[in-house]
């Protein structure tokens, strides 16, 4: 068997753990008799511990879903390393189905979002280490509270989203809701990175401050781009002319942000003002990746009600009789930036004052606004 793994640019190695990892940590946990067998087989075909590696993969993929997916504690950390490796270094098993990479990746990326969902666990890797000693809360949605901490190495400005709803949840809906988080966090962490789109730092947990798990990510200090733009319009020397020529250059730049998750086998779902932000040096920053939809993985998609921000969506979204079909999609995405477009180029706004997930600086909107929604930002569902 040919083998396809990445190589190391420093030494040439696999871009893989040491035979050993595999050894050790499969008979330490109950993984199932079908992965021994594997790594049975392939030592006796060559020892070649990529090609144990691309065996493993593909048995993930090729295997029984329902098996991968039943997976808990130890069993399902490991599982989500094996993948999650996989995706992050290319790894493209000799024998699954299908010619496209693309549609392979995207398989993996699924596995990898659905395990992590059901078992409720996240990578090891994932954790970072954040303290919070400001509790304003700076951005709010239906489920979640940002909040502005710092990094514990550097002083970093950070921004916290904390499910705000968890501990007040029936036991039920509070492992959906977790369950949804887990989901968004894994989504999020295996988009490719982009200048245009608001990285994704880890987790933490139990951070000084906030005892939940919080999402991290870089703190935009401009806001979103709907408060930028309205500080710059009580601003006498920014003339129509210059917050023309900005907000032309940020539409490009939004654009931009899409065509990259799309590429990618990502569909957003929620594009609109409060989920697009503005970094320190003037460039876009997209945000929110809460209801994104996995393309080219032929599920289904069904939900009590639909995602995203009604004055956004598509017509098909809205008027669907049949739940499948409120799935978002490229097409839904490209009609939500034209809603961006208009949103930014007239006075049509985002009037729901607030951001379903993200991070924001404090809200500049008009007082008479904040006074309207009780003084503080309000989500939008």
């Amino acid at each position: 068997m040919r083998s396809t793994v990445s190589s190391s640019p420093v030494d040439g190695s696999p871009l893989i753990p040491p035979i050993n990892f595999f050894e050790e940590k499969v008979r330490e946990v109950a993984l199932g008799p079908i992965i021994i067998e594997m790594l049975n087989r392939s030592r006796s075909m060559s020892g070649d511990r990529a090609e144990i590696f691309e065996l493993l993969v593909s048995e993930f993929l090729k295997g029984d879903a329902t098996l991968l997916y039943n997976l808990r504690d130890e069993d399902a950390r490991l599982a989500l390393k094996i993948l999650l490796h996989a995706f992050e270094h290319s790894v493209r098993p000799p024998d699954v189905d299908g010619t496209d990479w693309n549609d392979a990746q995207a398989l993996i990326r699924r596995r990898i979002c659905k395990l992590s969902r059901e078992a409720r666990e996240l990578p090891e890797d994932i954790h970072v280490r954040v303290y919070c000693d400001d509790f304003r809360i700076y951005g709010s949605g239906g489920l979640a509270d940002v909040f502005r901490g710092s990094t514990v190495a550097e002083g970093t400005p950070v921004a916290l989203k904390k499910l705000r709803v968890l501990r007040l949840a029936q036991p039920s809906q509070a492992q959906r809701l977790l369950q949804d988080f887990h989901r968004e966090i894994m989504v999020w962490r295996t988009i490719p990175p982009h200048r245009f789109l608001l990285p994704f730092l880890g987790i933490t947990s139990g951070a000084p401050g906030i005892a939940d798990q919080c999402m991290v990510s870089p703190w935009m200090e401009k806001g979103t781009i709907i408060s930028y733009i309205d500080e710059l319009t009580t601003q006498p020397e920014v003339s129509s002319a210059l917050l023309t020529q900005l907000v032309d250059q940020w539409l490009f730049e939004i654009i931009s942000g899409i065509s990259h998750l799309h590429f990618s086998g990502i569909v957003h779902g929620d594009l609109r003002g409060a989920n697009i932000f503005l970094h320190k040096d003037g460039s876009i920053r997209i945000a929110d990746f809460g209801i994104a939809v996995i393309e080219h993985v032929g599920s289904s998609y069904t939900r009590a009600q639909p995602a995203g921000t009604v004055p956004w969506k598509a017509p098909e979204l809205l008027y669907s009789d049949d739940d499948t079909l409120l799935r978002p999609t490229k097409a839904s995405d490209i009609y939500a930036f034209a809603c961006v477009c208009v949103e930014r180029r007239t006075s049509f706004s985002d009037q729901t004052n607030g951001i379903r997930a993200g991070t924001q600086g404090p809200s500049r909107r008009k007082a008479s606004a904040s006074k309207e929604n009780g003084g503080s930002p309000v989500g939008d569902k």
